[in-house]
């Protein structure tokens, strides 16, 4: 399994294919031979993505790949699954980071990390799995989380992020 670089060829024809169709791309992701799970969303925020929505641009795309699939690398008929990214999704870009600010978020850490600067923050250094919480910020180089666990806020380097969902709290 592995995620597009919105650099690639493929990434921006889909863009253009979505748009078309009333939608935003938010991911696709290549999985096994000639596989591909694409993420969409509404333009309109407070519209969700419907089951109408992901049909409708599966089937275009099923035809553009017919005749422009070989060319981008995934064949004529590829297996293809489209949906919206939900409410766990994942984040991954800095768009994502950016649209989930003051969401609950779970984030998997690679390395150390520094307590974010402030009154009580000692600014220690500390080697940390994971945090789950709130977040804060975002930036072009770090996100801002303040930690349900430690009860501390912390800066993440964004290259040191492993993994990083929303974390949708159903009990509340």
């Amino acid at each position: 399994m592995s995620y597009l670089l919105t650099s690639e060829t493929l990434w921006s024809e889909t863009v253009a294919i979505a748009a078309d169709e009333g939608l935003r791309l938010y991911d696709i992701e290549r999985y096994g031979a000639g596989a591909l799970r694409i993420y969409v969303e509404t333009l309109t925020p407070d519209q969700k993505t419907s089951s109408r929505d992901c049909t409708k641009l599966c089937r275009r795309l099923m035809s553009f790949f017919l005749v422009e699939g070989a060319r981008l690398g995934v064949g004529t008929e590829p297996e293809l699954e489209v949906s919206s990214p939900g409410v766990n999704r994942h984040l991954r870009l800095p768009e994502h980071f950016k649209s989930a600010v003051g969401e609950r978020v779970k984030i998997g850490v690679r390395g150390e990390l520094k307590e974010a600067s402030g009154v009580e923050a000692s600014g220690e250094t500390i080697k940390i799995g994971g945090l789950l919480g709130k977040l804060e910020s975002v930036t072009d180089e770090e996100v801002l989380v303040s930690d349900e666990r430690t009860k501390r806020n912390w800066q993440v380097p964004i290259s040191q992020i492993a993994r990083a969902n929303v974390e949708f709290n159903f009990g509340k």
